[in-house]
């Protein structure tokens, strides 16, 4: 039903534009609600990706201290 409702209303938008072809925040929007676990999928796969990285990756310490006696 959803999808029917998203088709619907995108071609009312093709309609109303015919003259002019431009590019609307609602038309960007509705590119991600209607993609929206695209974009769910590439953030869960990023955070595992980042997360196998820092973990094989092996910790680098550096440090330095300098001290004044007198």
């Amino acid at each position: 039903m959803e999808v029917n409702n998203n088709t619907a209303a995108r071609s009312r938008r093709r309609k109303n534009t015919n003259t002019e072809e431009t590019l609307t925040l609602r038309d960007i929007l509705d590119t991600f609600v209607d993609n929206w676990y695209w974009f769910l999928i590439s953030a869960i796969l990023c955070v595992v990706a980042s997360r196998l990285y820092l973990a094989t990756k092996s910790n680098v310490y550096q440090r330095q201290a300098v001290m004044l006696v007198i």
